[in-house]
């Protein structure tokens, strides 16, 4: 191999190696559950992510990835309120913990959203209810 090809490789398996332990640190998220078409939607966490894209159908689907250092994830209720909840112990800084939840969630169209986020962005799509969205710095 030449000088600059195993440059070039060393610093592909470089990239891989500082990125990919923060792709197995993560965790898969998915939950069904049914939903009146006016349902009571209530979605809180930390940090990271949400994603709303409303829909025909009568169901709320979650789905997405949540950090290793989150203490858990919830996401129940009955046909018209659901509370889908992401949760961080409180131990002093948030820096360098994995407590990110990145997700995606579909909703009746025609549901009441309520959203709470410390510092997550939050992105709502194709929804004809009503939203209460709040962020701290998100």
């Amino acid at each position: 191999m030449t000088t600059t090809r195993v440059r070039n490789l060393t610093a592909v398996l470089l990239a891989c190696a500082v990125s990919t332990p923060a792709l197995w640190a993560s965790r898969e998220v998915d939950a069904t559950l049914d939903a009146a078409p006016n349902a009571t939607i209530e979605i809180e966490t930390t940090s990271g992510s949400i994603e709303v894209r409303g829909w025909d159908n009568n169901q709320v689907v979650v789905t997405g990835r949540i950090g290793d250092d989150v203490e858990s994830f919830t996401a129940e209720g009955g046909v018209n309120r659901i509370v889908i909840e992401v949760e961080v112990e409180q131990r002093g800084r948030w820096g360098g913990r994995d407590i990110d939840a990145h997700l995606e969630i579909k909703v009746p169209r025609g549901a009441r959203l309520e959203i709470e986020t410390v510092s997550a962005s939050i992105e709502v799509e194709e929804f004809d209810g009503r939203i209460e969205a709040e962020s701290v710095s998100g």
